[in-house]
């Protein structure tokens, strides 16, 4: 092979790729993507329509109570309803602060981006547990 077809074979290699799935997490029985910016993580859920979003609704107040849903956040995006768990709420519930914590550390590994890299390892240190928290564990 001449040097161009090496080089366009090490550039499909060196691309990274996003399998579906990869950035979810399961909270409630319902798929919720793990979306993180430079400083912040969410949970988004994408609902067809609204009965979607009120049994979404309804099966995390069973779970987290009436508090937690007060917290979350709907809006129209498209042609759907995005229901997203904003940062403040994943840090409050343990469990889904290990999961968002584990999906982070994959994505951590698989990037080879510096500054994604840095931006993970900033959310990670955000969802890090307490002193005391780790004292228990």
């Amino acid at each position: 092979m001449n040097l161009e077809k090496w080089k366009t074979i090490k550039e499909i290699a060196a691309l990274e790729l996003n399998r579906r799935g990869e950035s979810q997490v399961i909270v409630a029985g319902i798929n919720f993507s793990v979306r993180f910016t430079k400083y912040t993580v969410d949970l988004r859920h994408k609902a067809k329509s609204n009965e979607e979003v009120k049994e979404v609704l309804r099966r995390l107040k069973s779970i987290y109570g009436d508090e937690f849903i007060s917290q979350i956040n709907t809006h129209e995006s498209d042609e759907y309803e995005v229901i997203v768990i904003p940062a403040y709420v994943i840090e409050s519930q343990n469990d889904l602060r290990v999961k968002v914590t584990q999906v982070l550390c994959r994505k951590y590994g698989k990037t080879k981006d510096e500054k994604k890299r840095q931006d993970i390892v900033r959310i990670l240190r955000r969802l890090a547990p307490t002193e005391g928290a780790a004292a228990v564990n």
